[in-house]
């Protein structure tokens, strides 16, 4: 991680629209989101705020203390499919799978 814009993201800021929007934004004000609100299984990309389903993202507790899956309003789970430790890793939404290294978060 660096202190690139691009880096940080933060959860529902109520300065990239409605208060309780419940998106994945970076600093430059774009957010996580599947290309043209797609439900199925498939790769995030960064685009404007926007309202859809496929953007709207919520923090579930998963069953390892302090890690998180993160949904989207379609039910998928964002994640590294390939569980890759490599930089440049692709980040889908994707089916979701109890303890799959690839689908838990934590903030740092």
């Amino acid at each position: 991680c660096t202190n690139e814009y691009g880096q940080r993201w933060s959860y529902n800021n109520p300065d990239f629209g409605e208060e309780n929007n419940i998106h994945l934004c970076n600093m430059w004000g774009l957010c996580a989101a599947s290309p043209r609100n797609d439900p199925g299984n498939t790769h995030l990309i960064q685009y404007y705020f926007m309202g859809e389903a496929g953007q709207r993202f919520t923090f579930v507790d998963s069953p390892i203390a302090g890690w998180f899956w993160i949904k989207n309003e379609y039910g998928k789970c964002m994640a590294d499919a390939n569980n890759s430790v490599q930089n440049g890793a692709k980040i889908f939404a994707w089916d979701c799978l109890p303890l799959e290294a690839g689908q838990l978060w934590q903030f740092i």
